[in-house]
């Protein structure tokens, strides 16, 4: 996951159940369920005050009971309100729950400042969390912590001791109703930097506290909390930008708010978009994948507002040639009305010099239309991603590649735009199909997100990307292909778990889609077809068969006759005879109905795809 990266998925409402609580002493939910009306009724029957000053004791005195103190008076406030107490509701009763109200709002007030205090809300949750945090008072503690209990018990501490502050958030906002509104201004902007965090259990009590926000304070949805909310946050995440040491996890709000919003955001955020981009520049060296997660969501984001351009453009031509047809059969009918002297015919000469002034004065070929702000936000990012692409760690660049990916589909109908920009970070771009990058996992998820990519760039680019492709990145694909399969022949189950297999796998899964969507053939595609099915061989791991069986599929569609030609060449199954004695016999390089190596599969692909046994 990539830093900074929310564990709840935006593109789908998602579907969130609340975290579940594990407790050391028991573990029955009967139990739970017990306790927390305790709670509550201790909360509706106790002074709320005296209770909430003896639990803050707690919390304040020692680490050991600041979770179970925090769970306390979050189920206290709610009990407090008359929520999940079984009792019989009289006018009195209620009038008494309408007096704790007022009375819970100081309450409420003073543990909302309490729980979103920096010493208490940021909190370490992993080994890569930056220990620099909002404020020089958490930097000692995130010090202190690091130092001294740096384990996974802390994270995990940590981890729920966020989740119950963000709980309590929730519950206070359904205590308070409509009055909760007031505290957004406080609240929303920790909520949403939580919303962004990578830990699934503290993203996903964020997500469920705005929904419990989103309900009360009568918002439909989150996407409309954050468009009414927007001056408040802009401004929150540019003076934290500002002062970036001190607020490293500013980038984040702006993130989810990508995330989570409409196209209408976009205007109210663009001031903001050119402080991110700025400060990519003066951060260049260690915080540039924060910046670029950033960068990423934003042309996701624009390739999601925007979705149909391509689609939007066919459909007015296809209008336009329905109307120039339209307009065709009237003129035909007209003519011919006017030729069986049922119409005189009108001269419409005079109309037409005024028309052509018209026209003449309304174009100008040489000016042309200012591009759309999403499209040089775009080209701002893009031109940016090309410095990271060399970059020496390999999350960013496979974070820069996604990005360029998507940038491709949102310039996808500006190619005067785009071309240019492909043509200047192609030199960096080619080098991820040709490093030395020896990390398996990391090399191997490089070349799938580069073939990904690549896919993308020649759907917008076609013959640009294509002639670049064959010439400097091809040659070196067949290079490794060729060297590798002399390796990998008679190798055993722990050859799997090879950096040089998992390379082969990825090329071979790849190379097909590439080749078919830059249509590539003649001697090009012959070349690559004559080091793939190299593959076909039972020597080779039966993975890497299954797949090249696979590829050959592609290649078919290229070529089938090229393809036919090479695999008769490596094992011929049936014995061809000329129909006619005029006609040459043809001779390939094996015998036909001989067994070899490679006999099995070429039989299977035949059969497959010719139909010949």
């Amino acid at each position: 996951m990539e830093p900074g990266a929310s564990a709840v998925n935006s593109k789908e409402i998602p579907d969130i159940l609340q975290p579940k609580k594990y407790f050391r002493h028991f573990h029955d939910k009967k139990i739970y369920h017990e306790f927390r009306n305790v709670c509550r009724l201790l909360g509706y029957y106790g002074d709320i005050n005296l209770l909430t000053d003896h639990f803050l004791d707690i919390f304040h005195d020692t680490i050991l009971h600041k979770m179970q103190a925090t769970l306390i008076l979050n189920e206290m406030v709610m009990g407090a309100a008359g929520h999940g107490v079984h009792r019989g509701i009289t006018k009195k009763k209620d009038k008494e729950v309408q007096h704790k109200i007022a009375v819970l709002e100081e309450i409420i007030k003073m543990l909302i400042e309490e729980y979103l205090s920096p010493i208490n809300f940021h909190l370490i949750t992993s080994a890569s969390h930056d220990s620099a945090m909002s404020t020089p008072e958490t930097r000692l503690l995130a010090i202190n912590l690091v130092s001294h209990d740096n384990s996974v018990n802390s994270f995990n501490r940590n981890i729920i001791q966020i989740c119950l502050y963000l709980e309590g958030i929730g519950y206070f906002a359904k205590v308070l109703g409509k009055r909760f509104c007031p505290f957004l201004i406080q609240t929303l902007y920790p909520l949403l930097e939580k919303l962004g965090d990578e830990t699934a259990f503290i993203s996903s009590t964020a997500y469920l506290s705005l929904c419990d926000i989103c309900s009360v304070c009568s918002y439909g949805s989150i996407d409309e909390l954050l468009k009414q909310n927007a001056d408040y946050l802009v401004n929150a995440i540019s003076l934290r930008l500002r002062h970036f040491d001190q607020n490293k996890q500013s980038p984040l709000v702006l993130k989810v708010i990508l995330q989570y919003s409409t196209v209408e955001i976009l205007p109210l955020i663009d001031d903001t978009i050119q402080e991110v981009l700025s400060s990519l520049d003066d951060f260049y060296d260690d915080q540039a994948a924060l910046f670029m997660g950033v960068l990423n969501e934003l042309v996701k984001a624009v390739s999601r507002w925007f979705p149909c351009l391509k689609c939007k453009v066919e459909e007015t031509q296809t209008h336009n040639q329905c109307v120039s047809l339209m307009d065709e059969l009237l003129e035909y009918c007209k003519t011919l009305r006017v030729s069986e002297g049922q119409e005189e015919e009108v001269d419409e000469s005079h109309d037409q010099p005024s028309q052509e002034e018209e026209e003449d004065d309304s174009t100008d070929p040489d000016k042309k239309p200012p591009l759309p702000k999403h499209v040089v936000v775009v080209k701002e990012v893009m031109t940016r991603s090309k410095h990271l692409l060399s970059s020496k760690s390999p999350r960013l660049r496979l974070l820069v590649l996604d990005t360029i990916g998507y940038s491709c589909q949102a310039l996808s109908t500006h190619t005067d735009e785009l071309l240019p920009l492909i043509h200047e970070l192609w030199p960096s771009y080619r080098q991820r199909f040709i490093d030395e990058e020896k990390l398996v996992i990391r090399r191997a998820r490089e070349l799938d997100v580069s073939s990904e990519t690549l896919v993308i760039m020649s759907e917008c680019t076609g013959d640009f990307i294509k002639r670049r492709t064959v010439t400097d990145v091809f040659p070196k694909l067949i290079h490794f292909l060729d060297k590798q399969a002399q390796i990998s022949v008679q190798t055993g189950k722990a050859y799997l778990h090879t950096v040089a297999y998992k390379l082969q796998h990825s090329i071979l899964t790849n190379i097909g889609i590439i080749c078919d969507k830059l249509m590539v053939g003649g001697n090009d595609l012959e070349e690559m077809m004559c080091t793939c099915t190299r593959y076909l061989s039972a020597r080779q791991p039966h993975t890497l068969q299954q797949v090249s069986i696979s590829l050959c599929s592609t290649f078919y569609k290229l070529d089938p006759d090229r393809l036919w030609l090479l695999l008769c060449d490596m094992a011929c199954p049936v014995e061809y005879i000329p129909p006619s004695p005029c006609l040459k016999n043809v001779k390939f390089m094996t015998q036909p109905l001989s067994r070899n190596e490679y006999t099995d599969n070429v039989k299977i692909v035949f059969v497959t795809l010719y139909d010949n046994t």
